[in-house]
């Protein structure tokens, strides 16, 4: 009997010590965590934000892919590399012919201006500022092909693909006008995206410049406060 009370009163002082040493551990858990609570993050420096660059992999993802078309571009004497099976009966129109240096030299501009852009890594404002170029090229191109498919003295429209030479039957002629129709919507589906990425582009130009003027103005009156000093 006397040793079972020895073992409760044993008992009862572990778990009284215990119990003791946990509420000690949570209160000085929580007087630290007071003093940590009192910290202000207005107190922190302001981060400064970096200037966003191009990344790289964009950059030579957008050259790789011009190059590729211009060299598709510079195969006119394999039209199925265009048309697919459809060149067996198909060929392009007269207006084709018209537009293809021009198509050929924008393509140049494409490889151009990712190159530039790989070589002068540090001109952060030579991307917005030659993409912006690039869409106002394309739209007038643009401009200029449906004007010309559109506006004819004869009240027609000049396709885009014609039937080849000695084909002229139904089905091709139909085939020929939903090719035609095709092309046609899909250049004024290009030339709304192209107005709407022409505005971004002049959004971010715009916002570029701003910061850099921003920029240049605390420099400029810490320039001329030395000045003032001295007067």
């Amino acid at each position: 009997m006397a040793s079972t009370i020895g073992d409760l009163w044993f008992g009862v002082f572990i778990a009284a010590g215990i119990i003791t040493l946990v509420f000690a551990i949570l209160e000085r858990t929580h007087a630290h965590a007071a003093i940590a609570c009192k910290w202000d993050p207005l107190s922190l420096p302001p981060v400064r934000k970096q200037e966003r660059k191009t990344s790289l992999v964009h950059t030579v993802c957008e050259l790789g892919f011009a190059v590729f078309g211009l060299v598709w571009l510079l195969l006119p004497q394999y039209p199925v590399l265009i048309l697919g099976p459809a060149a067996s009966f198909m060929k392009a129109a007269p207006l084709v012919h018209t537009v293809y240096v021009p198509i050929v030299l924008l393509g140049v501009v494409a490889i151009l201006r990712p190159a530039i852009t790989l070589v002068r890594m540090a001109w952060v404002w030579f991307p917005p500022l030659a993409e912006l170029v690039q869409a106002v090229l394309i739209l007038i191109l643009l401009n200029f092909v449906l004007s010309a498919a559109i506006q004819t003295p004869g009240g027609d429209w000049h396709p885009f693909v014609v039937l080849a030479d000695g084909v002229m039957t139904a089905q091709y002629v139909k085939v020929a006008a939903i090719v035609n129709v095709s092309i046609l919507i899909s250049l004024y589906c290009a030339w709304l995206g192209l107005g709407i990425a022409m505005i971004v582009q002049v959004w971010r130009l715009f916002r570029y410049l701003r910061k850099q003027r921003t920029r240049a103005q605390p420099a400029s009156l810490n320039a001329l406060r030395p000045r003032q000093n001295l007067g």
